[in-house]
């Protein structure tokens, strides 16, 4: 599993119980991501999608074209992608992880990710505003909405 920080420590025990430190580089930045402005990068959350040969920390983020959208990276440059290339994903307020699949919430509703573009797909009728996703277990994601006519109600999804 690949860590993002700022300090990487490797601990020595032997017959002495040693302990040795190595001190990574300092802070710097990893990606430009929208030049010149902001990209205000939010809601870090551990997935492995489909084609990651281990877990990503997908993110959200502006982007000049074609928008703000869904972002992952394993921390180095090459491998920090825009996700969504073909659509655009605006103001995401949420995310859980349930049965291998990367549920998000966004001003435009409630989304499912397999970590591709291709994958990434609004889920219909998903009940409005929404907040508070979590996982239920079975491959199964709750979560409450406001539909605009009766108040917050509690849904659930298996992404389909």
């Amino acid at each position: 599993m690949v860590k993002l920080g700022a300090f990487v420590g490797i601990l020595v025990l032997g017959a002495g119980l040693a302990a040795h430190a190595i001190a990574a580089p300092p802070a710097y930045k990893l990606k430009e991501l929208y030049a010149p402005g902001s990209s205000y990068p939010t809601l870090f959350t551990e997935f492995q999608g489909v084609g990651d040969p281990d877990p990503r920390s997908y993110f959200h983020a502006a982007y000049a074209s074609p928008g703000p959208g869904l972002w992952k990276t394993d921390g180095t440059d090459a491998a920090t992608v825009l996700v969504t290339t073909t659509q655009t994903i605006s103001n995401m307020y949420g995310t859980a992880v349930v049965g291998g699949k990367l549920f998000f919430s966004s001003s435009g509703g409630l989304w499912v990710s397999d970590g591709t573009d291709a994958g990434t797909v609004p889920i219909p009728a998903s009940g409005g505003n929404l907040r508070d996703l979590f996982d239920a277990g079975g491959g199964r994601l709750v979560y409450v909405a406001d539909p605009g006519s009766t108040g917050w109600i509690l849904y659930v999804s298996d992404g389909t």
